[in-house]
Parts: C-alpha cells; sequence; structure tokens
C-alpha cells in the first residue's frame, strides 16, 4: 500500500517538535477550502467564455489535504469544526432569504434579474463546495489504516 509507506516514510518527521507550528493546521483548512472553491469557479467561468467544450477535475486539493490531516492526526479535529454541515447550512440559508425576498417583491424586471443570478450563484457555490466534499471524503479513504 504506497499511501500508507508514504504516511509512515514522512509522519515522524512532520509530527516533530521542531513543526510545533502545525499543530493547529486544521484550524485553517476552511479558509483553504474557500480560497480553492473561489479558483475553481474562477477557472471555469474562464473555460465557458472561452465557448470551449471541456471537462476538467482538480482532486489533488482534496487528497493532499487528506494527506496532510492524516500525517498530522488531525482528522478527528477537523471533524469538530463541522466544515461541510456550516457550508451547507450558509448556502441554504442565502438561497432561502433570496427565494423570500423575491416572492414578496415579485414586480418583474432587474431585481429578479438579480435574484435569479444570485440564486444562480449560490447553486454554483453549492456544487463545487459538494465536489470537493466528495473528494476531500475519497481521498481519506485511502489513508484510512
Amino acid at each position: 500500500n504506497y499511501f500508507e509507506i508514504l504516511v509512515n516514510v514522512f509522519s515522524s518527521e512532520i509530527r516533530s517538535t521542531k513543526n510545533d507550528h502545525l499543530r493547529h493546521f486544521f484550524l485553517i483548512v476552511p479558509s483553504l477550502t474557500i480560497a480553492y472553491v473561489d479558483s475553481m469557479l474562477v477557472a471555469k467561468d474562464k473555460l465557458q467564455k472561452k465557448a470551449r467544450e471541456a471537462y476538467f477535475t482538480d482532486d489533488g486539493f482534496a487528497m493532499g489535504l487528506a494527506y496532510l490531516l492524516k500525517l498530522l492526526e488531525q482528522n478527528e479535529q477537523f471533524e469538530t469544526l463541522y466544515w461541510w454541515d456550516t457550508v451547507q447550512a450558509r448556502y441554504a440559508a442565502e438561497r432561502t432569504a433570496l427565494q423570500e425576498a423575491a416572492g414578496a417583491a415579485s414586480t418583474g424586471g432587474r431585481k429578479e434579474d438579480a435574484n435569479t443570478l444570485a440564486l444562480k450563484r449560490i447553486r454554483s457555490y453549492e456544487l463545487e463546495y459538494e465536489l470537493l466534499e466528495c473528494a476531500f471524503c475519497s481521498a481519506r479513504i485511502f489513508f484510512r489504516t
């Protein structure tokens, strides 16, 4: 098992006292995922604007994140953040607020167009986070012992 070998080779070094600054690495994972999702959406938007039909995936970030959390033995600590649930709840609340606002002011025109665009943006973020969560959960399987 190559993944187990990778973990065994680097775990003692990365957990040493000279890398004590990584003791709370799990706390920056939400910020890293936000930056990742933003960059993926920008890349996908650029791809669509050039009118090229292409598909791509980038599971390297999720794999690296799963690997680092395993090396640092911080999977359980990361789980206590409930990050994926928080993201889902945030975008669900935004979607509900927009739908209620659209229902209250259904006069048509630019306001409706703005709400439609905002709902589309929310859905794209939800989808990108869902894809990242699936890739991350799948990558964690490789590092189970």
